[in-house]
């Protein structure tokens, strides 16, 4: 995948689990945090949205296994780091099913 596909999907599921937790979803752009940033989007959304986009791009998230975070997950990650990180392990990484 592109990072212009990574980062639709990306903003995609963050709207949809906003949405399906009855709060309301924002245009984001990449200096955004959605953890923090985003009403009620805490750590747990990010785990839910991580699962929903590696389904689609079968990569594993080192450390915390949280996308939305650092790898200690000691630091929210904006928009931008998430869809580099992202994208960064959809091309050096073996696939999951390997």
């Amino acid at each position: 995948m592109t990072k212009e596909e990574i980062r639709a999907k990306v903003v995609d599921v963050v709207n949809q689990v906003q949405e399906m937790s009855g709060r309301p979803s924002k245009e984001l752009d990449d200096c955004d945090k959605p953890v923090g940033e985003l009403e009620g989007f805490d750590s747990l959304n990010g785990f839910e949205c991580t699962a929903m986009i590696l389904g689609e791009i079968d990569v594993k998230i080192p450390g915390c296994g949280n996308a939305f975070l650092t790898s200690k997950a000691d630091k929210a990650l904006t928009l931008g780091e998430v869809v580099d990180r992202l994208y960064d392990l959809s091309h050096s990484m073996e696939p999951c099913n390997a």
